[in-house]
């Protein structure tokens, strides 16, 4: 048996080199080794140094390619690839860092390569600072007023960030508008960060992010705000109201002498307006009635403009009217019960006044209906601006029936007699006699 060994043992070296061949490579057509690239693989920054914050990163993802068997490429997810950037001992500026990757130990896979092999990493120490918040007044108060200190609740704001940015920031600034205003200002106001030349400053976090602002507006001595009131004479025409009188502006500013002022009403008149016998809206420019030592200061010239609505009284009206069928089928004739309804129409008054049931359409539409009995509701139709209100009945009973058969007319035959016309005259004949 030794001896048969000895003889043999090239052979059984060769067979078994042989046998592993034909193992390894039935093994690789079962499951054949392949190259694969994983997309956006995440990419960490690891060891990145207090206090220092990453300002911009070249990208956030790489792609890894790896070689396996197929079998082990299926089982790898981008997630399962780790890839970073070490960060340890950098300072501030900018920074060109080699991207390692790894798989973890139990996946037989190689690692051929990763892209992009370098990242590029902005960073920057983080740095916090304590502003007081500016308020920026745009525009003036009415004339005659003038705004007091603002008053802003938290007074400063903490701004958190890059130092390069931070530093950047000059003022953290609430912009209030008073233009034209007549009373105190109170607003909850987003705060905004400026640099030296009044531009926006990004890249920064700051807390409160909004502040409330007191603007308080008082009135200069002197001055008053006084409503206006429209003086009317007259009566619209019948049939016609006044439903609503305004004014443009509906205030207006005076100056008098401390004795006169105080003693002058809440309101000034204008001159007076005339509406005897109007029956459309009236707009136009009326000059203030300004008592003496008083001056109009706002607006400029002491007149308003005066906007009266006219409107015609609402009123009711009952009339009975006649249904108009229409898409009834050839061959059947339409029974109505009851053939009237009544109508209840509201609308201006002197519109209602000369309405009459002609000027009213109240359409039955009897198409695609059969032979038999239905309850259809009517639609009216009315001139514009007027409102049907009811209709009694709500709904009118058509009974349909077949159109009955025509008689034929009897033909007379044979001859008539022939009455003669005889004109009897009624109005003498006088002869007329020559010269």
């Amino acid at each position: 048996m030794i001896r048969w060994l000895a003889q043999n043992f090239g052979l059984i070296v060769l067979s078994l080199i042989l046998a592993t061949i034909v193992w390894i490579v039935a093994a690789m057509e079962a499951d054949p080794v392949r190259e694969r690239t994983f997309l956006q693989v995440p990419l960490q920054v690891t060891n990145l140094p207090e206090p220092m914050r990453i300002l911009d990163q070249s990208t956030e993802t790489v792609q890894v390619r790896l070689r396996a068997p197929e079998s082990v490429l299926r089982t790898v997810e981008p997630a399962t690839i780790r890839a970073w950037v070490d960060a340890d001992g950098l300072t501030p500026g900018t920074h060109a860092l080699p991207v390692q990757a790894e798989l973890p130990p139990e996946i037989p896979a190689k690692l051929i390569s990763v892209s992009p092999a370098q990242v590029v990493l902005q960073v920057d120490e983080e740095r916090t600072r304590t502003l007081t918040v500016t308020v920026r007044l745009i525009g003036e108060p009415a004339l005659g007023y003038t705004a007091q200190r603002p008053v802003v609740s938290p007074d400063a704001v903490t701004i958190r960030g890059p130092a390069s940015q931070v530093d950047r920031v000059k003022t953290a600034l609430v912009q209030v508008s008073l233009r034209g205003t007549r009373s105190s200002v109170e607003q909850t106001l987003t705060v905004l960060l400026r640099d030296a030349e009044g531009k926006p400053v990004s890249g920064v976090t700051l807390s409160p992010e909004r502040v409330h602002v007191s603007v308080p507006v008082e009135q200069l001595g002197n001055y008053r705000d006084l409503a206006v009131k429209v003086r009317l004479e007259g009566d619209p025409a019948p049939g016609y109201w006044i439903s609503q009188v305004s004014t443009e502006p509906q205030l207006v500013t005076v100056f008098a002498a401390p004795g006169l002022i105080d003693q002058l009403p809440g309101f000034l008149e204008t001159l007076t307006v005339t509406v005897e016998g109007a029956s459309d809206d009236i707009v136009e420019r009326v000059a203030l009635d300004v008592p003496p030592n008083v001056t109009v200061v706002v607006p400029s010239e002491p007149s308003v403009q005066v906007q009266i609505r006219v409107e015609a009284l609402q009123a009711s009206k009952r009339l009975t009217v006649k249904p108009t069928v229409q898409g009834l089928t050839p061959g059947l004739v339409p029974v109505l019960s009851p053939q009237s309804v009544d109508l209840i129409l509201s609308g201006p008054q002197p519109r209602l006044e000369t309405l009459t049931p002609d000027m009213i359409r109240l359409v039955l539409d009897l198409s695609g209906l059969v032979t038999g009995t239905h309850q259809l509701e009517p639609q009216p139709v009315v001139p514009e601006g007027l409102t049907v209100v009811s209709i009694l009945p709500a709904s009118i009973q058509v009974e349909l029936l077949p159109e009955p058969p025509v008689t034929p007319t009897p033909t007379l035959t044979g001859t008539l007699p022939v009455t003669p016309t005889i004109i009897t005259p009624t109005v003498p004949v006088t002869p007329t006699t020559g010269p």
